[in-house]
């Protein structure tokens, strides 16, 4: 889907994400690396892998726009 942001043209991406041709950037926000991890250490039954399917996601945001040459992560990249 494509929207405009402040005049420049945003594509929102179904994997997640936006990419943002003319500053050749994908956005990405809320990745929390770690965050299963953080639970279970306090005694929370969070299934392990969550990471993995973070960084996975992330991947195919970034393999859907060949042409974007930053990744900028706009929030809570580490959860703990």
């Amino acid at each position: 889907m494509r929207i405009e942001l402040a005049g420049a043209p945003v594509h929102l991406m179904a994997a997640g994400g936006a990419w943002v041709p003319d500053a050749g950037a994908i956005l990405v926000a809320d990745l929390h690396l770690g965050k299963g991890a953080t639970f279970r250490a306090a005694g929370r039954a969070v299934p392990a892998g969550t990471s993995g399917e973070t960084l996975d996601r992330l991947s195919r945001v970034v393999s859907a726009a060949p042409c974007a040459g930053t990744v900028w992560i706009l929030g809570d990249f580490f959860h703990a």
